[in-house]
Order: C-alpha cells, then structure tokens, then sequence
C-alpha cells in the first residue's frame, strides 16, 4: 500500500527518498530545494582514467601545435600544465598582447575546444619588482587578457577561469633580470571537470 503523500510524514519520507535518489536538496522543514549539480566544476578531484587518457591527448596535441617553440606541456599528478613566459605572450611591461602571443594562443584554443571534459585555469605569475597590490592587479589584467583571447577564438568561457597570483609564487629566487624574467609567466593548467 502506497504511503499518503498529503501527511507530513508521508511527505518527509517520500522528499527524503527523492533526495536520495535524484541529488535534491532537502530543506531543514521538509521543502525540496532546486536541484543541484553533483560538485563544484571548479573543485580540484583525483582523475580517474578518462581523464588520464583526455590529458594525455590534449598533451599529445598541444606538443604537435607547438612544434618548434621552447614549450612543454608537463603532466602533474592531477593535472597538466603548460608554462609559458610572459615575453612570448605579451608586449614588455604591459598587460597587452603582442602579436607572437595571439598567434600563440591561436595555435592553443583549437585543443582545449576539443577537450570538452577538461577545464583550464589561467594562472599568471609576476616578479618581485612592483609592490603586492600593484603585482596582483598586473597579474590579474594578463590572466584576463589570456582568457578572452582564447574566448575570441572559440573556447568556451565557462571552462575556463583566470587568476592573478602576483609575486607569491616565484618559480627561480632572486632579483636579479634573469630571475625576474623567469618569475613572468603564464600557467595554464588543465583539469578535468
């Protein structure tokens, strides 16, 4: 005999079962929420082999796109990396693209298009010459302009997410020029979804 659904117990019971079954959220009173996606796209998780095998490929396809230039794709445990220096992409001291960085980028956007399972964070790293608000916002407009000139080229915006770290995160220590152009970069990190 079915449960009666206009009983508040009934009513519990059958939201609770939904819940369960279908990924409702139940409200404290007993009131089914709207539906809400299974995790946050932007959390990090372990991948699991399609997402090993879709890095991979991507690896594969950006090192054929970037045959001759000083790059590398490089394979992390949960995700791959590309670094790119700051003087391939951009006009010096600015946060605007040079001409090499837009046809650069062109030869990148056709494989994160094709990797729909995979999003992409554009991390741009700075030297320690400027103070930290100063090298944050710098960074931030050069992660910006990386992500709509991938946008402009057809990749889609809600996979990818820009980030500005300023001079937190130096990848050579020191002060010297070598250093801090070294310290100017570009990550693009790709994750699965």
């Amino acid at each position: 005999m079915p449960k009666d659904l206009t009983s508040a117990t009934g009513r519990r019971s059958f939201l609770a079962g939904a819940a369960a079954f279908g990924g409702l959220l139940v409200a404290a009173r007993g009131h089914a929420a709207a539906a809400m996606p299974a995790h946050d796209p932007w959390e990090n998780r372990a991948p699991d082999n399609g997402d090993r095998i879709r890095l991979g490929a991507l690896a594969r396809e950006m090192d054929r796109a970037l045959i001759g230039l000083p790059l590398e794709p490089e394979m992390m445990q949960d995700h791959l990396r590309l670094r790119i220096p700051a003087a391939m992409l951009f006009v010096n001291g600015k946060d605007r693209l040079s001409e090499d960085g837009v046809a650069l980028l062109t030869l990148i956007a056709p494989a994160i298009i094709r990797q729909k399972r995979l999003r992409a964070e554009i991390v741009a790293h700075h030297g320690q010459t400027k103070s930290d608000y100063q090298a944050w916002m710098f960074t931030r407009r050069r992660a910006q302009a990386v992500r709509a000139a991938l946008m402009s080229r057809g990749a889609d915006g809600s996979r990818l997410k820009e980030t500005g770290l300023g001079a937190k995160f130096p990848l050579v220590p020191g002060t010297d020029a070598a250093a801090q152009a070294a310290n100017r970069r570009i990550e693009i990190l790709f994750r699965p979804l």
